[in-house]
């Protein structure tokens, strides 16, 4: 059995670090492999345990979460979407699970001068990978990927600074036929999801490399392709307030640094009707993997 960098707490429903395997982790050689034009990936394997990670997948496509997910385009993915800053209640695995996540992916980004920079906006010590985090959860989403028969993404890339990563949950040719994760690099295309298993950890600099999804194809009784999504924010792009259904009359701010008066103004020029869809309520029907 291979030992994972994270270990699962049934009974707390926590995630937890498994120190020894996450001590091998050399997040400088992994850096050079990842901010390289000529690879733009890099896959920790055995993040988590496979067992785990199926049951992650069946928490979401066999239980009445299911129902849970939106369509945010015609034939994209289905989505569920986690704001720590919000007033809703999500799973206790999910939230250490996107913690933990980030804070590795942190220790990877902080070879990268775009995380750099955000550090030095916000006064923080780069190496204070969990302040950086929680800053962070101020203003950043995660979501659920669920690409089900016929759903795909369009080739497009990112802005400079997005580095993405993925718990995967899934297993090409076991839970879906084909399609996947495409990247281009010069003028060769590379299939990642060929390369991926349960419970792998997946970086992706989206600001190097063309990238989509191409169109999942599935059998009978096959539930899609399946991820956990958490991407990098850039500073152009994140929102200085966010408004919730059920709660739009309270507002969530995502710096400490406004000061009251500048809250004040703010409060006073959301617009309550205007949700996200990102920010709608997303109910678990059941909160226990």
């Amino acid at each position: 059995m291979n030992e994972t960098v994270l270990n699962f707490d049934s009974a707390t429903q926590e995630f937890y670090i498994n120190q020894l395997e996450f001590d091998k982790l050399n997040f400088r050689e992994m850096s050079q492999e990842l901010f390289n034009e000529n690879s733009s990936h890099f896959i920790i394997k055995n993040y988590i345990d496979k067992d785990i990670a199926i049951k992650v997948r069946d928490f979401y496509s066999k239980t009445r979460n299911s129902e849970s997910f939106i369509q945010a385009s015609e034939n994209g993915n289905h989505r569920i979407f986690f704001y720590e800053n919000s007033p809703y209640k999500y799973p206790k695995f999910l939230t250490s699970l996107i913690n933990h996540s980030m804070g590795i992916k942190n220790r990877l980004y902080e070879y990268h001068d775009y995380y750099q920079i955000y550090c030095m906006i916000n006064d923080v010590n780069p190496k204070n990978y969990n302040e950086v985090t929680r800053l962070q959860n101020l203003h950043s989403w995660s979501s659920i990927y669920w690409y089900k028969k016929g759903n795909s993404h369009f080739r497009h890339i990112d802005n400079y600074g997005e580095l993405a990563c993925f718990v995967n949950f899934t297993k090409k040719g076991v839970d879906y036929q084909s399609g996947g994760l495409q990247i281009e690099i010069g003028k060769n295309t590379t299939s990642l999801d060929d390369s991926y298993d349960y419970g792998d950890l997946i970086f992706l600099d989206q600001s190097q490399v063309f990238h989509e999804v191409l169109p999942i194809q599935t059998l009978e009784n096959q539930v899609g392709r399946m991820q956990l999504y958490i991407p990098t924010i850039p500073h152009n792009y994140m929102k200085k307030t966010l408004v919730f259904e059920g709660y739009e009359n309270e507002i969530f701010f995502t710096n400490e640094e406004i000061s009251p008066d500048k809250k004040k103004i703010l409060f006073d020029e959301k617009s309550s009707n205007k949700v996200h869809y990102s920010r709608k309520i997303f109910k678990h029907f059941q909160m226990d993997l």
